[in-house]
């Protein structure tokens, strides 16, 4: 289930925040490819959106990893997510 939510996640920061899929790791954070407040929010919508979730207001850890076990966290045991 963990890889098709970091599967999710990358395609929806890549085409939110318009950063490549390949230049995502598991390490890397929106901040590292200067991406703007607002559209890191927007990405963090567009999370809760297709997850069917609601995020903190100040995620703890934001990169992909941290983001990743946020929502694997987050996801109903069972749900496909």
């Amino acid at each position: 289930m963990t890889q098709n939510i970091e599967s999710r996640l990358i395609d929806i920061i890549a085409k939110e925040a318009q950063i490549e899929r390949d230049w995502l790791k598991p390490e890397s954070t929106m901040d590292d490819f200067g991406v703007p407040s607002i559209t890191q929010l927007e990405v963090l919508f567009a999370i809760e959106e297709s997850f069917g979730i609601e995020l903190p207001d100040k995620p703890v850890d934001l990169t992909l990893a941290g983001l990743v076990r946020q929502v694997a966290s987050m996801v109903e045991p069972g749900k496909d997510a």
